[in-house]
């Protein structure tokens, strides 16, 4: 088995995760887009149930519905770039720095046979340390990718029975 290639994509398995988390982001917030648009034309149209029971009914299921976009807003954001913090991704050194540092292991190694560095073993570690950094990043922003998408579906839920409640008021009664 050649570890070198083994690590590498275990690398560029996350280091495209990455990327692929970043696009991800796209379906949730044009959702939420029409989510607010659906909120903002029930708000406009509540007066239609004023003289009855269901306007009560209708503001709480849009009020809980707008709480869940904005709890989905931070979980996107969160997501996307840790609240304006940004993500701490480990990358590579430049190609000049990674070429001392195998001229340093060669040094070393001339110096020292008996305890033979190898280059390959060090860029592996290098590999592992990388992978992991990314991974563990990926995996919280996944996570809160996944809550995003969980509080969208709840406020489409909410937005979905007050709608309905309006346009029925509104259309039919």
């Amino acid at each position: 088995m050649d570890y070198l290639d083994f690590y590498k994509s275990l690398y560029n398995r996350e280091f495209q995760r990455r990327f692929d988390l970043d696009n991800a982001l796209n379906i949730p917030i044009g959702l939420i887009t029409i989510l607010i648009a659906s909120a903002s034309y029930i708000i406009s149209n509540i007066k239609e149930c004023l003289n009855s029971g269901l306007y009560w009914i209708v503001l709480v299921l849009t009020l809980i519905a707008v709480i869940c976009i904005i709890i989905a807003i931070v979980f996107l954001s969160l997501s996307y770039n840790r609240m304006f913090l940004g993500f701490r991704y480990k990358n590579f050194e430049t190609s000049t720095q990674w070429r001392d540092f195998q001229k340093q292991v060669e040094s070393y190694n001339n110096q020292h046979p008996e305890e033979h560095m190898d280059f390959e073993d060090e860029f592996i570690k290098k590999l592992n340390i990388y992978a992991d950094s990314h991974s563990e990043i990926n995996n919280k922003r996944q996570k809160n990718l996944r809550d995003a998408k969980s509080f969208i579906i709840l406020s489409l839920i909410f937005l979905l029975a007050a709608l309905i409640i309006v346009v029925i008021k509104k259309f039919l009664l």
